[in-house]
């Protein structure tokens, strides 16, 4: 508990540094709107596109792959990043949400904070297996976001249809989006062969986890205009519903189908409930910074579900453990 307190603490920490930044140097007329943005968008990319790389390479280098029932646990991940889109996407349409706030209602509906929360959650419930659990939900989560989530969010906020046509130019433009990609395959090769993971690799991850998660928090700091969350109530409304209701009534009964309250005294099942009411992740920050949508609206619902955690934490200790 006490790392899940220093995690969060350090995330959230470094959010409010970030923000009073913002307003000391605006008040004094050092720096304007645009530079600050410019500079949030830089360390959004770096840490997504440089520094969790790191992390994934490590990550799934020593990723534990024999436990075959548990192997279901990538594939109920990869369906609630689908499903989760998938919702956000009829909502979308059903509302006529317009095109620059639509692209971030989506990109907040699917994105999910599985991992850094979720897994943080998960090791100060159940230990390291938990985590470990966060990891397997995780392996095809990363992927879909960059192969899928990004390009759907440009198709959006552009009005291209179809609007799940994957354009190719797109990675032309932005190639620093196959690094995330790049660096699991790797993980993925070097754990297939075999070769041991350096013992250093072990200090580069604890570096690596609390820098990112302070450069995020920063870069949310920066950006951030707490007036602008009244003006998005009906959208983050919507993100709310989503992330701590749609999505846990669809994702708990794929679990019992699969049998998880069968196996290891039913942590597997109390983990996917865990993983299926997490906050919006982080990234979904990074697509309106690259394509130039509605920041202010993924950045208050971000801020909106992310606090909600101290509700529903507690409720989560109170009924699964």
């Amino acid at each position: 508990m006490q790392k899940l307190i220093y995690i969060l603490g350090a995330s959230l920490g470094s959010i409010v540094v970030g923000y009073l930044f913002r307003l000391v140097t605006m008040n004094r007329g050092r720096i304007g709107e645009a530079q600050l943005l410019k500079a949030s968008r830089a360390m959004k990319l770096s840490s997504f596109f440089v520094f969790q790389p790191l992390t994934y390479v490590a990550t799934f280098w020593t990723m534990s792959l024999s436990d075959v029932p548990l192997l279901v646990f990538p594939v109920l991940g990869l369906t609630s990043v689908l499903l989760s889109g998938g919702v956000s996407l009829l909502v979308i349409r059903m509302l006529r949400i317009p095109p620059f706030r639509a692209a971030s209602v989506f990109t907040a509906g699917m994105f999910t904070n599985v991992l850094t929360m979720g897994g943080l959650v998960g090791y100060g419930f159940f230990g390291e297996y938990g985590y470990l659990l966060a990891q397997l939900f995780t392996m095809f989560v990363a992927a879909s976001y960059y192969l899928f989530g990004y390009p759907v969010s440009a198709n959006i906020a552009r009005e291209t249809t179809p609007v799940l046509k994957v354009d190719v130019r797109l990675f032309k433009e932005n190639p620093f989006l196959f690094f995330p990609i790049g660096s699991m395959v790797i993980g993925l090769l070097l754990n297939f062969s075999g070769i041991p993971r350096p013992d250093f690799m072990r200090t580069v991850v604890a570096i690596d986890v609390p820098l990112v998660a302070i450069l995020l928090g920063a870069a949310i700091g920066l950006s951030l205009r707490f007036s602008r969350i009244v003006d998005y109530g009906r959208e983050i409304g919507i993100v709310v519903l989503i992330k701590f209701v749609l999505l846990p009534a669809l994702m708990i009964p794929l679990g019992l189908l699969a049998g998880l309250p069968g196996l290891a005294d039913t942590t597997p099942f109390k983990m996917l409930i865990v993983l299926s009411m997490m906050p919006v992740a982080f990234n979904a920050l990074v697509p309106p910074a690259i394509f130039g949508f509605d920041l202010d609206l993924a950045n208050s619902a971000w801020i909106v579900t992310t606090a909600s955690l101290a509700i529903i934490v507690p409720v989560l200790y109170l009924v699964l453990l």
